[in-house]
């Protein structure tokens, strides 16, 4: 059977944009080559990290509209280029209501980080991510040490974070420089 990727974005629309060119640029040959892509950008998925915080809407339903959507078109493979919407709260009610494949990303971190050979990791994430405990769960599974930010730090992520999804380059350069202070410290 022919892979036809479905990749479930909007969360945010940059993102995945950038998530679709990085997937092209690692599939080698020319055009034909190429699997069917199908891709859903739809920003007005409600806020992922607000829902797992516990005062947003819940993204879940738009969500499994967009994979219906994905399979009413073919494909047979799904892509969510968004770790908070990988969080189990949310990951795996989707699951459990396709038998589409759904990436997981912190998965797929896990097993990049073993094959690396990679011990030590700061979480840079939103607070959503992070509370979640996905990426924690993962590297104590595989013996990672994943350093949390701290409170005033993962402020300094969130905003970043913000920032990047609002295409503000000049805040996101200036946050990112601080946090790399953190994981220059954390030695990660």
């Amino acid at each position: 059977m022919k892979t036809i990727i479905g990749i479930l974005g909007g969360m945010g629309p940059r993102a995945t944009v950038a998530f679709e060119k990085i997937l092209l640029d690692k599939i080698p040959g020319n055009d034909q080559d190429i699997p069917t892509i199908i891709c859903i950008n739809d920003g007005s998925i409600p806020d992922r990290s607000n829902y797992l915080r516990g005062y947003g809407s819940d993204p879940v339903p738009k969500m499994l509209n967009n994979i219906r959507l994905l399979e009413n078109a073919g494909a047979n493979l799904l892509c969510i280029p968004c770790n908070t919407a990988c969080a189990p709260k949310i990951i795996d009610r989707l699951t459990a209501e396709t038998s589409t494949q759904i990436i997981n990303l912190p998965d797929e971190v896990g097993i990049f980080l073993v094959g690396s050979k990679i011990n030590s990791v700061t979480l840079l994430a939103t607070e959503g991510t992070v509370s979640a405990g996905a990426y924690q769960d993962i590297c104590s599974r595989l013996n990672i040490n994943c350093f949390v930010p701290d409170a005033v730090t993962q402020k300094k992520v969130n905003r970043l974070i913000e920032s990047i999804k609002a295409g503000d380059f000049q805040t996101s350069v200036r946050l990112a420089l601080c946090i790399r202070k953190v994981l220059e410290n954390n030695d990660c």
